[in-house]
């Protein structure tokens, strides 16, 4: 069905869309937007209908086997003086902790750079 042949105009099916969105019940819909108990549930409908779709294509891509890996970058290198060396290993002040997944069929690896969280203070 084309939107010409539709009976709801534009702004009232985005604003279908935007209370579907925030989580409203078809009944607080039909208040704000003006539109009968029906036409809500039925737009609801294919609202989820669509949203089911994408992720059954979403299931099918991110099925099969991953490898997951978490590393750290960056710190003082090694071979500085001793007075300017400071803690090494994790929990060196200017290390970065990364995390990785690749899908081991298609190759493609996609990394996290993670938040440093402060270390306690003891």
């Amino acid at each position: 069905m084309s939107f010409k042949q539709r009976k709801l105009s534009q702004r009232k099916l985005s604003s279908l869309l935007k209370c579907f969105a925030e989580d409203l019940s078809a009944t607080q819909t039909v208040r704000l937007v003006g539109v009968n108990r029906n036409t809500v549930n039925y737009w609801y409908l294919k609202f989820r209908e669509v949203i089911a779709v994408y992720q059954e294509e979403q299931f099918a891509k991110s099925s099969g086997e991953f490898e997951l890996d978490e590393s750290y970058f960056g710190g003082i290198k090694k071979n500085t003086p001793a007075d300017e060396r400071r803690k090494r290993g994790r929990g060196a002040e200017s290390k970065v902790p990364v995390f990785g997944i690749k899908k081991r069929d298609g190759g493609t690896v996609y990394t996290l750079k993670l938040l440093k969280m402060p270390l306690k203070q003891r």
